[in-house]
Formats: C-alpha cells, sequence, structure tokens
C-alpha cells in the first residue's frame, strides 16, 4: 500500500525547478553558478541545482540551499528565503526534527507574506511528517488545515492531494468507508487537472483500499492502471511503490512467486532511485514473504537490513511494521524469547499510532510468541484485544448468513421430503389400479381362449410399460435423493465452520477464570487439550467425511491415483478446497492459524505439479 513519504512527496512543490538529468547538463550549470554574480539570478541556479541533487547527493543538494538563503538574506528577498527554508528541510531526510526547525521558519516568512501557495505547501510538509512518525490525529488536523487553504487559494490540484492525503489516514486507521469517500474526491479533482501522476497515485490509493477489504483482484486490476501511468510518464520512484504494493495483493491472493517477482521489480526500481524509505519497506515485505513460504530463516538478512534504513530515517511506524514481521519469522523457527523482543516495542509504537491493521497482526503474533514459552496468561490478553479490534460488524453479517443458509436448506429439506412423499402416493395408486386391472382381467379370461391370450397379451404389455415408468421414477427419487445428500453435505460443513469458529471463542471464556496464577497455566493447558481432542469434533469430521464420499464416491482414490501417495492431511485439505471454503474457514475447522492453511496449500500445490497461474481451489473445485 502506497506510504507517503515527506521528503520525496513534498519535492513536487517546489517552485523555479529545472529537470537536469544529463552529468554535461549538471556541469555547465555549476559552473555557470560559480561565474554569476550575487544576484536574482544566481538565486535561480541555486535553486535548479538543489532540485538536481535532492535526491542524488542531499548533503550537496543542502549545501547550495544554505548558500541560497545567505544570498537571499542579503539581498532581502522572502519569498526566496522562504524557499530555501523549505529546501533545507527536504534535505535532511535523516534528522527529521532538524528538519522541521526550518519548517517553522519557513512558516514564520509565509505568513509575512501572506503567501498561501507556500503556506498550503508548508502545512502539507507539517502533516506529512506527522503520518511518517505515526501521529495520524495530528497529521489529519493539519491536513485538514492544508485543504481550507487549498479550497481558498481555488488550486484543483492541492484540493486533490489533500483529500488523497486525508482519504490515506483514514485507511491506516480501518475507517474504508470515509476512505473510499475521500479518495474518490481526490480522482475526480485530479482527473479535472489531467495530471496522469497524481491520478495514478489514486488509483495505487485505491488499490490500497480494495487490499484492506479483501478484494484482492480488484486492488491488482487498480494497480496495473497506476503502474502503466507511473511506465508512461517515467515515474521510477511511485513505480516502486505500486510494485511493492502489488507483492502485497498477490500474497492476499496466495500467489506467493508472483508476489516474491513484484517485489524483487519494486526493490531493483527502488534501488534505482536510492529511496530509502521505500527500500526499507520493500526489504521487510520480501523477508516477511519468504516467512509466509516456509522459510524464515532465508527472510531475516532482508528484514534486518529493512530494520537498518529505516531507523536511520526515523520512519517510526515503518520501524514497527519490520519489527512486527521480524517477530513473526522467531516465531515461525520456534524462538518465542526472541520473537518478544521484537514485538513488545512493535506493539506498543502501532498502539500509539493508533494503526489498527498493523496492531492487529502484531498482537496475534505475540500471543503465539507468548504461547511458544509457557505464559499463556499473557497469550489470553493478547488474544482478547485482539478481539476487541475485531470487526463486530462483519462478524455480525458473516452469523446473519450462516443463519439463512441455514433456513435455506431447511426449507430444501422438507421440499425433497414432500416431493418423496407425493411420488410415494402416486406409486400405490399406480399398484392398485393395477390390482384392479390384473383382477378384471382373471375374471373375463374364463369366457373364452382367444379373449383370454388378448387380455394375457395386454397385461404383458402393460407390465412392461409399468416397468419403465417405475424404472424412471427410481432415477427420479435417486435424483433427488443425491441432491438431498448434496444439501447435507453443504450443510454439514457450515456446521463445522460455524462450530469450529464458536470452539476457537472457548478462549475467551477463560478471560474469565478467577483462580490463582499458579494454577492458571495447568488450567489453560486443559483446556485447550480438550479442544484439540475434542470427540464431538471428531464425529462431526466422520459425519462431514460420510457425506462427502456418499456425494464424491471414490474422490480420495482418484486423486491418490493421478498424484501419488498423500497424507490424511492434505486429503482433508483437498476435500475442504473442493468445498470452496475460504483459508480462514479451513483454519477455523483444523484448529490452525491461517498462515499455518496457507503454507499447506504451497505446499500441496508444489506437489500436484500446478503452474503457478493455477488457482488452487478452483482446480480442486473442478475436480
Amino acid at each position: 500500500m502506497k506510504t507517503v513519504c515527506l521528503w520525496i512527496t513534498c519535492a513536487c512543490f517546489l517552485f523555479f525547478s529545472i529537470p537536469l538529468t544529463a552529468q554535461t547538463a549538471l556541469d555547465s550549470l555549476q559552473q555557470a553558478y560559480e561565474r554569476q554574480g550575487e544576484d536574482t539570478l544566481r538565486l535561480s541556479l541555486a535553486n535548479d541545482l538543489v532540485n538536481a541533487y535532492l535526491y542524488r547527493e542531499p548533503a550537496l543538494a543542502r549545501k547550495y540551499a544554505q548558500e541560497g538563503l545567505a544570498l537571499a538574506k542579503q539581498l532581502g528577498d522572502r519569498t526566496r528565503q522562504t524557499l530555501f527554508y523549505y529546501q533545507i528541510a527536504l534535505c535532511l531526510t535523516h534528522d527529521r526534527d532538524s528538519g522541521v526547525v526550518y519548517l517553522d521558519s519557513a512558516w514564520h516568512l509565509a505568513e509575512l507574506n501572506q503567501d498561501l501557495r507556500w503556506k498550503s505547501n508548508i502545512r502539507y510538509a507539517y502533516a506529512l511528517d506527522a503520518f511518517d512518525r505515526g501521529e495520524l490525529d495530528r497529521a489529519e488536523v493539519l491536513g485538514k488545515e492544508t485543504l481550507a487553504i487549498d479550497e481558498e487559494r481555488g488550486d484543483s490540484l492541492g484540493i486533490a492531494l489533500s483529500y488523497g492525503f486525508l482519504g490515506n489516514i483514514h485507511r491506516n486507521r480501518g475507517d474504508y468507508e470515509q476512505a473510499l469517500e475521500a479518495i474518490l474526491t481526490s480522482l475526480k479533482w485530479l482527473q479535472a487537472t489531467d495530471k496522469k501522476d497524481r491520478i495514478a497515485d489514486a488509483y495505487n490509493t485505491l488499490a490500497a483500499l480494495e487490499y484492506n477489504l479483501k478484494h484482492f483482484e480488484q486492488a491488482v486490476a487498480y494497480n496495473q492502471q497506476a503502474i502503466a501511468l507511473y511506465k508512461e510518464i517515467g515515474d521510477i520512484s511511485y513505480l516502486s511503490q505500486a510494485l511493492n504494493d502489488m507483492g502485497a495483493q498477490y500474497v492476499g491472493m496466495d500467489s506467493l512467486e508472483q508476489a516474491k517477482k513484484a517485489y524483487e521489480e519494486a526493490l531493483a526500481a527502488a534501488r534505482q532511485v536510492n529511496w530509502q524509505s521505500v527500500i526499507g519497506t520493500i526489504l521487510g515485505n520480501l523477508g516477511n514473504l519468504y516467512t509466509q513460504m516456509g522459510q524464515p530463516e532465508e527472510g531475516l538478512p532482508y528484514l534486518f537490513e529493512s530494520l537498518e534504513v529505516l531507523q536511520s530515517l526515523t520512519a517510526n511506524r515503518k520501524i514497527a511494521i519490520t519489527q512486527s514481521q521480524l517477530g513473526n519469522a522467531y516465531v515461525e523457527m520456534g524462538n518465542g524469547a526472541k520473537a518478544l523482543t521484537y514485538l513488545h516495542p512493535a506493539v506498543e509504537s502501532l498502539r500509539n499510532s493508533n494503526s489498527r491493521g498493523p496492531l492487529a497482526t502484531a498482537l496475534s503474533r505475540r500471543s503465539r510468541a507468548y504461547e511458544l514459552i509457557g505464559d499463556y496468561q499473557a497469550a489470553l490478553a493478547d488474544h482478547q484485544r485482539l478481539k476487541m479490534l475485531s470487526d463486530s460488524v462483519l462478524n455480525e453479517e458473516k452469523i446473519q448468513q450462516i443463519e439463512l443458509m441455514r433456513v435455506q436448506f431447511e426449507t430444501a429439506q422438507k421440499e425433497t421430503a414432500l416431493a418423496l412423499e407425493q411420488a410415494e402416493n402416486a406409486r400405490l395408486k399406480e399398484e392398485i389400479r393395477a390390482r384392479k386391472l390384473q383382477n378384471t382381467l382373471y375374471g373375463v379370461g374364463l369366457i373364452t381362449l382367444l379373449v383370454s391370450l388378448a387380455l394375457i397379451w395386454l397385461g404383458f404389455k402393460y407390465r412392461l410399460r409399468q416397468q419403465r415408468l417405475e424404472q424412471e421414477k427410481q432415477e427420479a427419487i435417486y435424483q433427488q435423493e443425491m441432491l438431498f445428500k448434496q444439501r447435507e453435505l453443504a450443510a454439514q460443513t457450515l456446521h463445522l465452520v460455524h462450530k469450529n469458529t464458536l470452539m476457537t471463542d472457548v478462549n475467551d471464556i477463560l478471560q474469565q477464570v478467577n483462580t490463582d496464577e499458579n494454577s492458571f497455566s495447568q488450567a489453560y493447558k486443559r483446556i485447550k487439550g480438550l479442544m484439540n481432542i475434542d470427540e464431538e469434533a471428531q464425529k462431526d469430521w466422520q459425519a462431514y467425511k460420510a457425506y462427502f464420499t456418499e456425494v464424491y464416491h471414490d474422490f480420495d482414490t482418484r486423486f491418490q491415483q493421478e498424484f501419488g501417495e498423500m497424507s490424511d492431511s492434505e486429503l482433508k485439505l483437498a476435500s475442504l478446497l473442493k468445498m470452496k471454503l475460504s483459508t480462514k474457514e479451513i483454519a477455523a475447522i483444523l484448529h490452525v492459524q491461517p498462515e499455518s492453511i496457507r503454507k499447506s496449500k504451497y505446499r500441496l500445490k508444489k506437489k500436484l505439479g500446478l503452474d503457478k497461474e493455477t488457482d488452487l481451489g478452483s482446480f480442486l473445485g473442478g475436480y
């Protein structure tokens, strides 16, 4: 998802910039600057040199900005003083506090000059700095102040950027409805300006929002539009961010190899422009991907490099996310104590920044780390915090959906029973009628031999017709029974999902246990053990397996004949995927974490020899 970087984004607001890319042009510009006397033209040349070196050599850019500031003061040019204070702040990516001091000076001059354009630029820079520090509430206040200034100026581009920034804040808080409204408003203003780079930014942010809503295919579609625009205008910086976002979206679709390819392409682009903030983010995501692929040791070098880069930038929120990813790697390696050294500061920082999505992930990982070291009370405490962060509206909708499907099934069940009863009544009536006719034939058969033979022939022909009708009726009844069993199988699957989801909530009951601290761990272990060996759950699974076998007959045999010997767990996973259950629902049935199911799906897909474009669930659903 697109993370706004203060120093890169603010550079879009610089005045008087002249694009310089060739080294010969830079050399000529430096020579002209050295020859020029101390006048306003020298100020313009200094500004051009700052823009040329801002991302290549920030230290050299700062030197020219400080020289320009000194000359602007000497000439009494307050507008240029504002410009150079602002540029010096952009150069101080490694020292945000000092950068803010220079922004303060620029703001003071902009107020004295009543320069709304500069007041908007500087206020936006303050807002972006607060965002990068993880202070979302302060960032929102500053973003709204910037929007008010832009509306006063009637600046369409500024209004669009402010709405986009506010949408990004709402998205990071999990307020997706407000985020969508703000981002669509931003896109409307951007389309009026015909700024392709900004339109690409809006598509990228829309993709991030769809990712948060778990609409991964739609997220990829939006990002493809953004990537096409970035390539068209040659914006390598934001191209790297969009590719990074694409990697995360492929992870959501369980397309891990495509995710790896996207991350590696993103990292190459970010290194090309030396964008440290994005480099740090991509390294963290790439390291976390190796953990998801079951190779946490291979991901550690990427994660440690990510942490080093981000700590040099004091990007607190990103540092916390990388610490959470490091903690997850050590959890997967079975080292709970080591994991906690990274998860403790991650949870604290994310809680302070009100970043609910990353905080929920960090809490889940820390709960698992506590379990690894045997601190079950702390694990339960984190689990309770995680439950409080859950989206209650979505949970209620899920319950209503299950109830609706149950009612639909019961109605269909009654309809099937009624149809069977009607078929039986019709059969009995036909049988009675046939008996009456047969008795009549016996009575008249005594009259003459010819009449008897004729009646016998007619009776034989009638019986043949009855047999054909009986066969057709039996076939119809068989089809109804198979439909009934399929619905029973669907109902049993829903029952398993619902019951095992409820079983996970038994953990919440443990919060109410009021025993002494010494016996708490033992009680926790006993209840966890009972949950794992629950006989009723085993019976439910056997019932499900029986229905599955009746509907799909020799699925297991055919599956193993074609793909080789499979373990019980692999056969279970294959049957549940054939029922088109989601990763979360399968995890609930098997009492494991969703990440474990993703790994199992990845291993099963490799074992089946499927290529990366083939979706495992769709393949098994049609098998």
